[in-house]
């Protein structure tokens, strides 16, 4: 792996490597993707706000918050609410993790063009098809 990756870690920390690799995992999980993506346009959310997004549990979202906080995707920070006069944490997507899921959704954007473009082109040649089939050619 050392040397596949020299190149790019010319001058940098070999850790940075492992940073980079853990924030995909983080990325690959469906809730933590979904959480992003819901985190993508707000200035933070709490867990109960997630969990009514979502329809998952706070105690599951509280693990994969915790993973996408550690994979620095995620800030959190406290925050009391003045009629409960209680404290609660809220989340928002931080600039690591708009850019991948910005990325993620340009992607899937293109690929559903492009299934559709080619859905629509195969739909066009199969009634050219049944058009000449019908007119006997």
């Amino acid at each position: 792996i050392a040397d596949v990756t020299a190149e790019m870690l010319e001058e940098s920390d070999p850790h940075e490597l492992v940073d980079f690799t853990d924030r995909f995992k983080a990325l690959a999980h469906p809730l933590r993707f979904a959480i992003l993506y819901g985190l993508r346009n707000v200035d933070g959310m709490s867990v109960k706000e997630l969990s009514d997004l979502t329809g998952r549990s706070r105690n599951v979202l509280h693990t994969h918050l915790d993973q996408l906080v550690e994979a620095n995707l995620v800030t959190n920070w406290k925050q009391t609410d003045p009629d409960k006069h209680q404290t609660y944490s809220r989340y928002a997507i931080s600039g690591l993790g708009a850019r991948p899921i910005d990325l993620a959704v340009e992607s899937i954007s293109h690929q559903k063009d492009a299934f559709e473009d080619i859905s629509e082109s195969n739909s066009r040649v199969a009634v050219r098809f049944l058009v000449g089939f019908s007119a006997g050619e």
